[in-house]
């Protein structure tokens, strides 16, 4: 699930970078207030990869 959510965030961003002329303002709002959340998600998955880890070589 997290994948799919960092897909469809990587599609936007492809987007916004290659700056096409007719961004769909009202698409990237809602994406912004749907799927932001997701950055939190990732960010807690990566804290406890990290936690786990440290605990398995000795540095946490």
């Amino acid at each position: 699930e997290l994948a799919r959510k960092l897909e469809k965030m990587v599609g936007l961003r492809n987007i916004l970078v290659q700056e096409y002329p007719e961004v769909d303002y009202g698409v990237l709002y809602r994406f912004i207030h749907e799927e932001l959340g997701a950055f939190e998600e990732f960010a807690a998955a990566v804290m406890s990869f990290l936690e786990r880890e440290g605990r398995k070589d000795g540095t946490a």
